[in-house]
């Protein structure tokens, strides 16, 4: 008879699980949608204030950048167009506030800083960025129509992302200068990402500021809320 072989068996050890520390980049753009009815009862508070608030069913992400400023598409959804865009900043968190009709849609509120009109936009946007804008909020396979509250957004196209940021800078300089350092300051503490309420009655609307940024350094210059 042949000789028997021994088995052998091999015990393959599993490969060790190495851990890479994800650098997560915060997102300085966001968006938040309206109806016409709501965003007509988002401008009557903001104007029987003297300052806007963004009300939302849900706190706005972590991933977005509040602490150095993220600026907010204002969407309306029933029109597809484009409100304006408006700067809000971690310490301008503030609870329950009666912006709309329905409690639930206001249940947390962010302070609008600052803002650009529509008008404002177009003189700063060349047509095609204007027009591409509005493409991927309501129109391209990404869009946000139908996202919930606050969302931070990526922009894919890095000329229109170029003219956002320097639209947010603006936004930034438009608030007053002890706006401004606050903002910095929230920006290097853990108000970042847990934000404080505020009191929206201890807070006086600032004066808006004349563009500081001429025309020539813009580029190309001459999941189913859509209630807030």
């Amino acid at each position: 008879m042949p000789a028997a072989t021994a088995k052998t068996t091999q015990t393959q050890s599993k490969p060790e699980k190495v851990k890479v520390n994800k650098t997560v980049v915060l997102k300085p753009i966001a968006t938040t949608r309206f109806t016409t009815e709501t965003h007509v009862q988002f401008n009557r508070f903001g104007a029987a204030k003297g300052v806007h608030w963004y009300g939302t069913p849900k706190r706005a992400p972590q991933t977005i950048d509040m602490g150095h400023g993220t600026i907010v598409i204002e969407m309306n959804n029933t029109e597809n167009k484009i409100e304006g865009i408006g700067l809000i900043a971690a310490d301008g968190y503030h609870r329950r506030q009666p912006i709309y009709h329905e409690p639930s849609w206001c249940r947390h509120t962010y302070r609008r800083e600052s803002w650009l009109s529509p008008a404002e936009l177009q003189e700063r946007m060349s047509k095609d960025h204007w027009e591409m804008l509005h493409r991927f909020m309501f129109k391209s396979i990404h869009n946000q129509k139908r996202w919930n509250g606050i969302t931070g957004w990526n922009c894919h196209n890095a000329e229109l992302t170029t003219v956002l940021l320097r639209l947010r800078q603006e936004l930034l300089l438009r608030v007053d200068v002890g706006r401004r350092a606050l903002i910095d300051d929230t920006a290097s503490s853990s108000a970042a990402v847990h934000p404080r309420p505020v009191d929206p009655a201890a807070w006086s609307p600032t004066p808006q500021h004349p563009d500081p940024t001429p025309l020539a350094q813009y580029p190309g210059s001459t999941k189913s809320c859509n209630t807030c």
